[in-house]
């Protein structure tokens, strides 16, 4: 048996040229979120920034929700 995962636009629902898009908006107050945008709604309502845009201040940016705090007790050494 064999399972097909299929990555769909949150907006238009189409499977074609499918992304994750990670949005960091006031590190450090709000939590990052993520959506998965098409190529086409992406042009339709992110293209005009893009030209706006320049390089993120943060080298490393992940989501919160997918960083981990490990505590290192005796046990784990």
């Amino acid at each position: 048996m064999a399972t097909i995962s299929t990555t769909v636009c949150d907006l238009c629902q189409s499977d074609v040229e499918v992304f994750p898009l990670t949005v960091v908006y006031d590190w450090s107050k709000r939590a990052a979120w993520e959506v998965d945008m098409c190529q086409r709604c992406y042009d339709s309502r992110l293209s005009d920034m893009a030209a706006l845009g320049r390089r993120p201040s943060k080298r490393n940016i992940k989501p919160q929700a997918r960083q981990r705090k490990t505590v290192i007790t005796e046990a784990n050494l």
